[in-house]
Formats: C-alpha cells, structure tokens, sequence
C-alpha cells in the first residue's frame, strides 16, 4: 500500500488528555511486531478523529503499513469521551491517579449525555458498581477530575506529572492545587524543575 493512500486521521487534544502515555519500552515493542507481523487491531476513528490506536496509527504510518479501519458513531462529543474512558479503563497499567481520573471524566461524561434527567446518584452507582466503587467515591473522582482540568489550563506538565504517578500530591491538595493563582503555579514549576521535590504536601501550598 503506498503513503498517499493512508488516511489522513486527526488526532483531538483533549480526547489524549484521556489517554495515559505509553512507556518507552511498550512502543517499542509495539512498532517491533507491527513491523514483523503486520498491524491486526483495528484503527477506530469517529469521523476523521481517531479515539483509538493512536499508536498504532503513526507506527503504520512511518512503516507504510496497511491497517483496518474501525468506524465509530457517537451523538456527541461527550459520547465519544464516555467511551474512550470505559476503553482506557481496561488497562492493566494505569496508574491509580489515571484510574480516578478516568472515572471522574466518565462520570463527568455520562451525566452529560444523560441530560440531567437521571439523578446523579443513579449514574455514579452504575459506573461505581462496574469498577466496585461506592457512588459517593465516583461523585468524589468526578471532583477531583474537574481540579486536575482546571490545574492543566495554568500548569499542564504539574497535571501530566500528577497523572503519570511522578509527583505525589493528595486528593486534598489537587483541589488546593487547582485554586491558586497562576504566579503560584508558576513558582511551584520552578520548584519542579529544580528536582528538589516530587511531592507537592501542605507546607508547598
């Protein structure tokens, strides 16, 4: 299959905030057997988006290699966040601040499709009986979710950090985190970079 008949596929900012990075190794390996084997899973796409396969997608596309298309149908924005999250939340290596985020923004999503016609408890009990939560611990991700959102506007590497597990900073502290101003983000930053901490506890605050 030749280059000018690969699709040009887009990919969407903040559906990849739902997405936690790959290790280094894991992509490796993946191009390895794609190159060897060719590529078996199926590319999903929502319209010219990609939700699914991100990976896979730009390894085929460096390679030249043919792949199949998976083509999804979703209503709303929101929609297609609900699935991404269910699908994201199938991984084994998620990391538990990726794992709390992603059934903040699936419930966060869902209570969006659902046009508020459905209590809320009634939503968080679905998705905490699919993940063994309680409601009450869903509706508190879905907190924590919305801090981790607001912090990316002002320090999106302190939220990437938070997210991959490399700086350790409490459920409580997000939420602080994510009031304060930008001048104090930005000191925090410094911080950060200066390779002094890799916790952000009360006392930073």
């Amino acid at each position: 299959m030749s280059n000018h008949q690969i699709p040009d596929f887009e990919t969407d900012a903040e559906f990849l905030q739902l997405i936690q990075p790959r290790v280094e190794k894991y992509i490796e390996d993946l191009e390895e057997d794609i190159f060897d084997h060719g590529c078996d899973e199926a590319i999903c796409v929502w319209g010219n988006i990609l939700i699914d396969g991100h990976l896979r997608y730009s390894i085929c596309r460096k390679w030249d290699i043919h792949f199949n298309i998976r083509r999804l149908f979703f209503q709303s924005r929101d929609e297609a966040e609900a699935y991404i999250c269910t699908e994201q939340l199938k991984r084994k290596d998620l990391t538990s601040e990726y794992k709390k985020y992603l059934i903040g923004r699936r419930f966060r999503a869902d209570m969006n499709i659902s046009q508020k016609y459905v209590q809320k408890t009634e939503i968080a009990t679905i998705i905490g009986k699919e993940y063994n939560f309680g409601f009450s611990t869903v509706t508190k991700y879905d907190v924590y979710a919305r801090a981790l959102d607001e912090l990316r506007i002002k320090g999106p590497e302190i939220t990437s950090r938070i997210l991959n597990g490399s700086l350790r900073v409490s459920h409580e502290n997000v939420i602080e985190l994510s009031r304060l101003p930008i001048e104090d983000i930005n000191g925090l930053k410094r911080l950060l970079n200066s390779g002094s901490i890799d916790r952000i506890g009360y006392s930073q605050l």
